[in-house]
């Protein structure tokens, strides 16, 4: 298994079908990925809806919070659950975009610790931006490195968009803080700056909606 997206939901009933269609869009092979969906206690109908599409998916797998703790605890959980070499996070109304395979391939090419993706930015439907960093293709740095250069271009905003290795991220023993909004950034923070290798992927990966 190559890579994991792990999907946190909450009442995502509305959006979430879209972010499927868009991994199931992309020309990844299924067999190569699969798709954990963790549900954080919907009030809506989103589960049933993730059940219906994963009978035609089998590597589409939801997992229920028994008890709801935002967010960061739903992470949490995708993380444990994953079995893909590397893992990648997405919001459930969000859209994921064929560059993750490339993205993917940088990442099995120079088997890095995190790979940091461009990203499109959705601030109205028809006001999109890049975002993007100066990260050369073929450059590796080190997660301090990294930081330090990039620190001031937003790149510890949310953590979806990038690629981490698993098995690494899983020996931090850093997870989500749970029970609080904007759990992310400091989180983000820290797994960067523990990188040993971080590369740069210029085709974007992701829709932020």
């Amino acid at each position: 298994m190559k890579l994991s997206f792990i999907i946190p939901t909450y009442n995502a009933i509305e959006t979430i079908e879209q972010t499927l269609d868009s991994i199931y869009a992309t020309s990844l092979a299924e067999q190569d990925f699969e798709v954990i969906v963790v549900d954080d206690c919907s009030k809506d109908d989103t589960c049933t809806m993730v059940e219906q599409y994963a009978k035609r998916h089998s590597n589409l797998w939801l997992l229920r919070q028994p008890q709801n703790h935002r967010q960061g605890a739903a992470r949490n959980r995708g993380v444990e659950g994953a079995q893909g070499e590397y893992g990648t996070f997405a919001d459930a109304d969000d859209i994921i975009l064929d560059g993750v395979v490339a993205a993917l391939q940088i990442a099995e090419h120079g088997k890095v610790d995190l790979v940091y993706c461009s990203c499109y930015h959705e601030k109205t439907p028809t006001e999109v931006v890049l975002k993007e960093i100066d990260l050369q293709g073929n450059t590796i740095m080190s997660g301090i490195d990294f930081c330090e250069k990039y620190q001031h271009e937003g790149v510890f905003w949310y953590p979806w968009g990038i690629l981490y290795r698993r098995e690494w991220l899983v020996s931090l023993h850093y997870p989500f803080i749970e029970d609080r909004q904007h759990e992310d950034r400091d989180w983000l923070a820290y797994v960067m700056s523990h990188a040993g290798t971080v590369a740069n992927s210029k085709q974007p990966v992701y829709r932020y909606v």
